[in-house]
């Protein structure tokens, strides 16, 4: 039987930054799919992703997968959670920002000054840690009881945020040390407890990207998800 690794997520999950040319083995997509020994690796993250957003990457996923009786491991890079998924007067997709930094396509630049302002009315009017934290634990048992549907071995990391979860989530699916986020598993976090990208000259798993992990951090995710996977099955090849 195949071996399928699918990876859901945003431009870390992606590998942003990454020599475009030597991305899909340098991210830690490709890398933990090697450590793994799966067949195919299936890269499904898009750039500025919410965590919402990754129902269109599994939607998109089983699409291309009916028929395929692999076996199907898979892992979602849990973004920000600020961020918002919505759809333009055209049905296509916008993913909204706390930073005010998005990405809309081409075909969507018509509404560019739109965006801007619903962007803005969002964050200043209507998000808050209450809302999150209902969309975080929503989203994740809806993932999860996805995952269990399509029979896929379903695993998560959070990328830069400590996770306030639900008794009814899963939690020993979802990596969970310290402050259980790679932010602080590549040494970002400053003594306060805030993340830290103005110095990523200081930081081996950073430098030289400006806010996204260089092969080598992209490694020890890797590491460290296959650690964890370890950890919950006697059989590491997937």
């Amino acid at each position: 039987m195949k071996n399928h690794l699918y990876i859901f997520g945003d431009s870390w999950a992606y590998g942003a930054e990454l020599d475009p040319g030597t991305r899909r083995q340098q991210n830690y997509a490709g890398q933990l799919g090697v450590m793994l020994g799966a067949d195919q690796v299936r890269n499904y993250s898009e750039v500025a992703s919410s965590i919402s957003h990754m129902h269109l990457q599994v939607r998109q996923a089983m699409i291309e997968s009916v028929g395929d009786d692999s076996k199907k491991t898979a892992i979602f890079f849990l973004t920000g959670q600020q961020r918002f998924l919505f759809f333009d007067m055209d049905g296509e997709f916008v993913n909204l920002n706390p930073s005010g930094e998005y990405f809309h396509r081409p075909m969507q630049q018509k509404y560019e000054s739109l965006f801007k302002e619903i962007n803005k009315f969002y964050y200043k009017k209507i998000q808050s840690k209450q809302a999150d934290d209902i969309s975080l634990n929503t989203n994740l048992l809806a993932f999860q009881t996805l995952c269990k549907h399509h029979n896929i071995d379903d695993y998560y990391i959070s990328g830069w945020q400590t996770l306030n979860l639900w008794p009814e989530v899963d939690a020993t699916k979802i990596y969970r040390q310290g402050q259980s986020h790679c932010a602080e598993l590549l040494g970002l976090l400053s003594k306060k407890g805030t993340i830290r990208f103005e110095i990523p000259e200081k930081n081996q798993y950073i430098y030289p990207h400006g806010s996204h992990p260089n092969a080598q951090g992209h490694r020890l995710i890797a590491q460290t998800l296959y650690d964890f996977i370890k950890s919950k099955n006697i059989d590491t090849k997937i």
